[in-house]
Protein backbone atom coordinates (compact mmCIF):
# COMPACT_ATOMS: atom_id res chain seq x y z
CA UNK A 1 0.00 0.00 0.00
CA UNK A 2 1.33 3.10 -0.84
CA UNK A 3 0.71 6.34 1.50
CA UNK A 4 -1.46 9.71 -0.13
CA UNK A 5 0.22 12.94 0.35
CA UNK A 6 -2.37 15.35 0.25
CA UNK A 7 -0.77 19.21 -0.83
CA UNK A 8 -4.66 20.51 0.16
CA UNK A 9 -7.41 19.62 2.16
CA UNK A 10 -8.98 16.43 1.44
CA UNK A 11 -13.32 17.41 -0.27
CA UNK A 12 -15.97 15.03 -0.14
CA UNK A 13 -19.42 15.85 -2.57
CA UNK A 14 -17.52 18.03 -4.12
CA UNK A 15 -14.47 21.30 -4.46
CA UNK A 16 -13.82 24.79 -3.17
CA UNK A 17 -13.77 26.47 -7.33
CA UNK A 18 -12.32 29.70 -5.62
CA UNK A 19 -8.82 27.89 -4.40
CA UNK A 20 -8.80 24.57 -6.46
CA UNK A 21 -8.69 23.48 -9.97
CA UNK A 22 -8.94 20.62 -11.18
CA UNK A 23 -7.04 18.71 -13.48
CA UNK A 24 -8.43 18.34 -16.64
CA UNK A 25 -7.37 14.09 -16.77
CA UNK A 26 -10.03 13.74 -13.97
CA UNK A 27 -12.50 14.50 -16.51
CA UNK A 28 -15.15 15.71 -13.92
CA UNK A 29 -16.90 19.11 -13.55
CA UNK A 30 -19.65 18.77 -11.63
CA UNK A 31 -20.15 18.20 -7.79
CA UNK A 32 -21.89 15.32 -6.53
CA UNK A 33 -25.65 15.90 -6.04
CA UNK A 34 -26.81 12.86 -3.00
CA UNK A 35 -26.34 11.81 0.22
CA UNK A 36 -22.85 10.73 1.60
CA UNK A 37 -22.45 8.46 4.51
CA UNK A 38 -19.60 6.44 6.21
CA UNK A 39 -16.36 7.68 4.58
CA UNK A 40 -13.33 5.33 5.25
CA UNK A 41 -10.11 6.36 3.70
CA UNK A 42 -7.02 4.10 3.69
CA UNK A 43 -9.00 1.76 6.00
CA UNK A 44 -9.60 4.41 8.45
CA UNK A 45 -13.22 5.76 9.18
CA UNK A 46 -13.65 9.64 8.76
CA UNK A 47 -16.02 11.43 11.21
CA UNK A 48 -17.70 13.88 8.23
CA UNK A 49 -19.00 16.44 11.62
CA UNK A 50 -16.17 16.54 13.55
CA UNK A 51 -13.21 16.79 11.22
CA UNK A 52 -15.21 19.16 8.91
CA UNK A 53 -13.39 22.82 8.68
CA UNK A 54 -14.87 24.42 5.88
CA UNK A 55 -18.45 23.54 3.87
CA UNK A 56 -20.98 25.09 1.74
CA UNK A 57 -24.39 24.15 0.66
CA UNK A 58 -24.54 20.86 2.84
CA UNK A 59 -27.01 19.83 5.51
CA UNK A 60 -28.61 16.65 7.32
CA UNK A 61 -29.47 13.95 4.64
CA UNK A 62 -32.45 13.59 7.37
CA UNK A 63 -33.26 17.10 6.45
CA UNK A 64 -33.00 16.64 2.74
CA UNK A 65 -34.10 12.89 2.41
CA UNK A 66 -36.25 12.40 5.23
CA UNK A 67 -36.04 9.75 8.06
CA UNK A 68 -32.49 8.13 8.61
CA UNK A 69 -34.12 5.00 9.09
CA UNK A 70 -35.09 5.00 5.31
CA UNK A 71 -30.97 4.46 4.21
CA UNK A 72 -30.38 1.88 6.89
CA UNK A 73 -28.13 -1.12 6.16
CA UNK A 74 -29.77 -3.19 8.75
CA UNK A 75 -30.41 -6.94 7.22
CA UNK A 76 -32.84 -8.11 9.93
CA UNK A 77 -34.14 -6.32 12.08
CA UNK A 78 -38.37 -5.95 12.81
CA UNK A 79 -37.48 -1.91 13.64
CA UNK A 80 -35.80 1.02 13.14
CA UNK A 81 -34.97 4.14 15.22
CA UNK A 82 -33.62 7.76 14.48
CA UNK A 83 -31.36 8.69 17.21
CA UNK A 84 -29.56 12.08 16.56
CA UNK A 85 -29.87 14.58 13.49
CA UNK A 86 -26.62 12.95 12.11
CA UNK A 87 -28.19 10.55 10.10
CA UNK A 88 -27.72 7.97 13.05
CA UNK A 89 -30.19 4.87 13.76
CA UNK A 90 -30.43 1.94 15.90
CA UNK A 91 -31.95 -0.94 14.19
CA UNK A 92 -33.83 -3.75 16.70
CA UNK A 93 -32.89 -6.81 15.25
CA UNK A 94 -35.18 -10.10 14.94
CA UNK A 95 -34.81 -12.69 17.42
CA UNK A 96 -31.52 -14.89 16.28
CA UNK A 97 -29.30 -12.06 14.93
CA UNK A 98 -27.50 -9.35 16.97
CA UNK A 99 -24.53 -6.54 15.89
CA UNK A 100 -24.84 -3.20 14.74
CA UNK A 101 -26.44 -4.02 11.88
CA UNK A 102 -28.55 -7.48 12.76
CA UNK A 103 -26.27 -9.11 10.47
CA UNK A 104 -24.15 -11.84 13.54
CA UNK A 105 -26.19 -14.82 14.13
CA UNK A 106 -26.95 -15.15 17.63
CA UNK A 107 -25.56 -17.92 19.61
CA UNK A 108 -26.97 -19.13 22.63
CA UNK A 109 -24.37 -21.79 23.97
CA UNK A 110 -21.52 -19.02 24.35
CA UNK A 111 -24.26 -16.41 25.68
CA UNK A 112 -26.02 -18.33 28.13
CA UNK A 113 -23.59 -21.30 29.09
CA UNK A 114 -26.84 -23.15 30.14
CA UNK A 115 -25.52 -26.36 30.54
CA UNK A 116 -23.90 -27.24 34.08
CA UNK A 117 -21.83 -30.55 35.24
CA UNK A 118 -19.74 -30.58 32.16
CA UNK A 119 -22.58 -30.69 30.02
CA UNK A 120 -21.96 -30.19 26.69
CA UNK A 121 -24.12 -27.23 24.95
CA UNK A 122 -24.87 -27.63 21.15
CA UNK A 123 -27.13 -24.68 19.34
CA UNK A 124 -30.11 -26.33 17.65
CA UNK A 125 -31.21 -23.36 15.83
CA UNK A 126 -30.89 -19.30 17.03
CA UNK A 127 -33.90 -20.11 19.25
CA UNK A 128 -32.88 -23.62 20.97
CA UNK A 129 -30.16 -25.28 22.49
CA UNK A 130 -29.47 -28.56 23.42
CA UNK A 131 -27.53 -30.28 26.75
CA UNK A 132 -25.66 -33.44 26.44
CA UNK A 133 -25.15 -34.58 29.87
CA UNK A 134 -22.71 -36.84 31.04
CA UNK A 135 -23.05 -39.96 33.06
CA UNK A 136 -24.24 -39.30 36.50
CA UNK A 137 -26.88 -36.07 35.49
CA UNK A 138 -29.58 -35.64 33.54
CA UNK A 139 -32.49 -32.77 33.28
CA UNK A 140 -32.55 -29.92 30.11
CA UNK A 141 -29.40 -28.46 31.71
CA UNK A 142 -27.41 -31.08 33.02
CA UNK A 143 -28.86 -29.74 36.92
CA UNK A 144 -30.49 -33.03 38.40
CA UNK A 145 -28.25 -35.60 39.82
CA UNK A 146 -28.73 -39.78 38.41
CA UNK A 147 -27.97 -42.78 40.38
CA UNK A 148 -28.23 -46.08 38.38
CA UNK A 149 -28.91 -49.48 39.45
CA UNK A 150 -29.97 -51.99 37.67
CA UNK A 151 -32.31 -49.93 34.86
CA UNK A 152 -31.55 -46.84 33.08
CA UNK A 153 -33.62 -45.03 30.64
CA UNK A 154 -32.47 -43.99 27.31
CA UNK A 155 -33.88 -40.80 25.49
CA UNK A 156 -32.35 -41.48 21.69
CA UNK A 157 -29.31 -39.25 22.23
CA UNK A 158 -28.34 -41.40 25.05
CA UNK A 159 -25.10 -44.36 25.65
CA UNK A 160 -24.06 -46.33 28.69
CA UNK A 161 -20.45 -48.19 28.23
CA UNK A 162 -19.84 -50.84 30.22
CA UNK A 163 -16.74 -52.06 31.65
CA UNK A 164 -15.32 -55.07 29.41
CA UNK A 165 -14.12 -56.72 32.71
CA UNK A 166 -17.93 -58.22 32.20
CA UNK A 167 -16.63 -60.45 29.23
CA UNK A 168 -14.42 -63.58 30.29
CA UNK A 169 -12.90 -64.24 26.43
CA UNK A 170 -12.47 -68.06 27.67
CA UNK A 171 -15.64 -69.25 27.47
CA UNK A 172 -16.43 -71.17 24.62
CA UNK A 173 -20.58 -69.03 24.11
CA UNK A 174 -21.47 -66.51 24.01
CA UNK A 175 -24.85 -64.48 25.90
CA UNK A 176 -26.70 -61.60 26.51
CA UNK A 177 -29.85 -60.66 28.28
CA UNK A 178 -32.00 -57.89 28.71
CA UNK A 179 -35.37 -56.48 29.59
CA UNK A 180 -36.62 -53.37 27.77
CA UNK A 181 -39.67 -51.13 27.30
CA UNK A 182 -40.06 -48.75 24.03
CA UNK A 183 -42.11 -47.21 21.31
CA UNK A 184 -39.52 -47.01 18.98
CA UNK A 185 -39.68 -48.68 16.09
CA UNK A 186 -35.60 -48.59 14.53
CA UNK A 187 -33.16 -48.40 17.22
CA UNK A 188 -29.98 -49.66 18.72
CA UNK A 189 -30.34 -52.10 21.93
CA UNK A 190 -27.26 -53.44 22.44
CA UNK A 191 -23.91 -52.97 20.71
CA UNK A 192 -20.50 -54.87 21.12
CA UNK A 193 -17.71 -54.44 18.98
CA UNK A 194 -13.74 -53.09 18.19
CA UNK A 195 -13.08 -49.45 18.36
CA UNK A 196 -13.67 -47.95 14.26
CA UNK A 197 -11.53 -47.34 12.13
CA UNK A 198 -10.37 -43.93 10.91
CA UNK A 199 -13.31 -44.17 8.16
CA UNK A 200 -15.31 -44.87 10.89
CA UNK A 201 -15.69 -48.57 9.70
CA UNK A 202 -16.00 -51.48 12.50
CA UNK A 203 -15.21 -55.07 10.93
CA UNK A 204 -15.79 -56.91 14.42
CA UNK A 205 -19.40 -56.26 16.02
CA UNK A 206 -22.14 -58.31 18.02
CA UNK A 207 -25.63 -55.94 17.55
CA UNK A 208 -29.44 -56.36 18.62
CA UNK A 209 -31.32 -53.92 17.41
CA UNK A 210 -35.12 -52.87 17.08
CA UNK A 211 -36.22 -52.77 12.64
CA UNK A 212 -39.07 -51.89 11.73
CA UNK A 213 -40.75 -52.97 15.17
CA UNK A 214 -39.06 -56.16 14.96
CA UNK A 215 -36.06 -57.68 17.42
CA UNK A 216 -32.82 -58.28 15.36
CA UNK A 217 -29.85 -59.82 15.79
CA UNK A 218 -26.35 -59.06 13.46
CA UNK A 219 -23.02 -59.42 14.00
CA UNK A 220 -19.94 -59.05 12.09
CA UNK A 221 -15.81 -60.74 11.64
CA UNK A 222 -13.30 -59.70 10.18
CA UNK A 223 -15.43 -57.41 7.78
CA UNK A 224 -17.92 -60.30 6.78
CA UNK A 225 -21.67 -59.51 7.29
CA UNK A 226 -23.28 -62.46 7.73
CA UNK A 227 -27.39 -62.68 7.57
CA UNK A 228 -29.64 -61.46 10.69
CA UNK A 229 -31.35 -63.37 12.73
CA UNK A 230 -35.31 -61.56 13.24
CA UNK A 231 -38.23 -62.35 15.59
CA UNK A 232 -40.93 -62.10 13.47
CA UNK A 233 -43.48 -63.38 15.77
CA UNK A 234 -44.72 -60.23 17.22
CA UNK A 235 -43.87 -56.06 17.43
CA UNK A 236 -41.69 -54.87 20.28
CA UNK A 237 -41.92 -51.24 19.94
CA UNK A 238 -45.45 -51.39 22.07
CA UNK A 239 -44.21 -50.19 25.48
CA UNK A 240 -44.52 -53.61 26.89
CA UNK A 241 -41.66 -55.23 29.07
CA UNK A 242 -40.26 -57.65 26.20
CA UNK A 243 -36.93 -59.93 27.65
CA UNK A 244 -34.57 -61.08 24.98
CA UNK A 245 -32.05 -63.87 25.62
CA UNK A 246 -28.58 -63.96 22.77
CA UNK A 247 -27.15 -67.12 22.81
CA UNK A 248 -23.63 -68.23 20.45
CA UNK A 249 -20.97 -70.31 19.66
CA UNK A 250 -19.23 -69.02 16.28
CA UNK A 251 -21.35 -71.64 14.38
CA UNK A 252 -24.92 -71.33 15.92
CA UNK A 253 -26.54 -68.31 17.29
CA UNK A 254 -29.88 -67.92 18.52
CA UNK A 255 -32.39 -65.07 19.65
CA UNK A 256 -35.45 -66.06 22.43
CA UNK A 257 -37.74 -63.78 22.87
CA UNK A 258 -40.47 -63.55 25.56
CA UNK A 259 -39.27 -67.32 27.00
CA UNK A 260 -41.72 -68.60 24.05
CA UNK A 261 -40.13 -67.43 21.17
CA UNK A 262 -36.57 -68.62 19.49
CA UNK A 263 -35.38 -68.14 16.44
CA UNK A 264 -31.51 -69.58 14.86
CA UNK A 265 -29.26 -68.63 12.45
CA UNK A 266 -26.20 -70.80 11.35
CA UNK A 267 -23.54 -69.58 9.57
CA UNK A 268 -19.76 -70.59 8.86
CA UNK A 269 -17.30 -71.31 11.80
CA UNK A 270 -16.32 -68.41 13.77
CA UNK A 271 -13.43 -68.77 16.43
CA UNK A 272 -16.48 -67.72 19.15
CA UNK A 273 -13.07 -66.34 21.55
CA UNK A 274 -11.65 -64.75 18.69
CA UNK A 275 -14.97 -62.59 18.34
CA UNK A 276 -14.93 -61.85 21.75
CA UNK A 277 -10.92 -60.45 21.90
CA UNK A 278 -11.96 -58.40 18.95
CA UNK A 279 -14.90 -56.97 20.13
CA UNK A 280 -14.70 -55.28 24.09
CA UNK A 281 -16.37 -52.77 23.57
CA UNK A 282 -19.72 -52.95 25.45
CA UNK A 283 -22.63 -50.22 25.06
CA UNK A 284 -26.21 -50.22 25.40
CA UNK A 285 -29.21 -48.20 24.29
CA UNK A 286 -26.59 -45.90 21.73
CA UNK A 287 -23.12 -45.43 20.81
CA UNK A 288 -21.02 -42.67 20.14
CA UNK A 289 -21.16 -40.83 16.83
CA UNK A 290 -23.69 -43.41 16.32
CA UNK A 291 -24.07 -42.59 12.27
CA UNK A 292 -20.51 -42.87 11.97
CA UNK A 293 -19.64 -45.82 13.89
CA UNK A 294 -22.31 -48.24 13.07
CA UNK A 295 -22.74 -48.16 9.56
CA UNK A 296 -25.45 -50.25 9.14
CA UNK A 297 -29.19 -49.80 10.21
CA UNK A 298 -28.94 -49.15 13.46
CA UNK A 299 -28.60 -45.41 12.68
CA UNK A 300 -30.98 -44.27 15.99
CA UNK A 301 -30.36 -44.59 19.42
CA UNK A 302 -32.53 -46.21 21.70
CA UNK A 303 -35.75 -44.64 23.20
CA UNK A 304 -37.26 -46.01 26.94
CA UNK A 305 -36.03 -48.36 29.52
CA UNK A 306 -33.36 -51.16 29.27
CA UNK A 307 -32.89 -53.30 32.63
CA UNK A 308 -31.68 -56.47 34.18
CA UNK A 309 -28.95 -56.53 31.62
CA UNK A 310 -26.36 -59.77 32.26
CA UNK A 311 -23.04 -60.57 29.69
CA UNK A 312 -22.29 -63.84 30.03
CA UNK A 313 -22.29 -64.99 33.99
CA UNK A 314 -22.10 -61.45 35.29
CA UNK A 315 -25.59 -61.65 36.80
CA UNK A 316 -28.03 -58.66 36.91
CA UNK A 317 -25.45 -55.47 35.68
CA UNK A 318 -25.47 -52.40 38.05
CA UNK A 319 -25.41 -50.12 35.27
CA UNK A 320 -24.23 -47.31 37.95
CA UNK A 321 -20.91 -49.72 39.20
CA UNK A 322 -20.30 -50.52 35.99
CA UNK A 323 -20.37 -47.86 33.51
CA UNK A 324 -17.10 -46.46 32.24
CA UNK A 325 -18.93 -43.71 30.49
CA UNK A 326 -22.13 -42.37 29.58
CA UNK A 327 -24.56 -39.58 28.02
CA UNK A 328 -27.94 -38.60 28.46
CA UNK A 329 -29.15 -41.24 30.74
CA UNK A 330 -31.82 -40.71 33.35
CA UNK A 331 -33.58 -43.06 35.96
CA UNK A 332 -36.30 -45.19 34.67
CA UNK A 333 -39.95 -44.18 35.99
CA UNK A 334 -41.21 -46.50 38.56
CA UNK A 335 -44.23 -47.75 36.22
CA UNK A 336 -41.27 -48.98 33.78
CA UNK A 337 -39.29 -50.54 36.68
CA UNK A 338 -42.19 -52.51 38.54
CA UNK A 339 -43.16 -53.84 34.81
CA UNK A 340 -39.53 -54.90 34.30
CA UNK A 341 -39.26 -56.42 37.76
CA UNK A 342 -42.66 -57.94 37.42
CA UNK A 343 -41.58 -59.66 33.61
CA UNK A 344 -38.34 -61.66 35.04
CA UNK A 345 -40.31 -63.03 38.27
Amino acid sequence: MHALELKTHLFVGGYDSYKVKIAKSVEVENNFKGCIKMLKVSGMDLDMISSTVDSANTEDCVVARGDACSYNHCKNYVNCHTVSKHYEYVCECENGFNGPKCDVEAKLCPTLKPCLNDGICTDIDSSSYRCDCPLGHSGPTCNEKVVLDITANFSGNSYLQLENSLLDRNKREHSISMTFTTDSANCLLYWQSQEPNNDGVVDNYIAISIVNGYLELSHRFQGRSTPAIRATDHHVNNNEPHVILIRGNGAEWSLELDRSTTEYGKERDVDIQQLLESTDLIYIGGVPEVILTTNDNHYKGYEGCIGDVRVQDSGYVNLGQKSLSGKNVASCNRHDVNNIIQRND
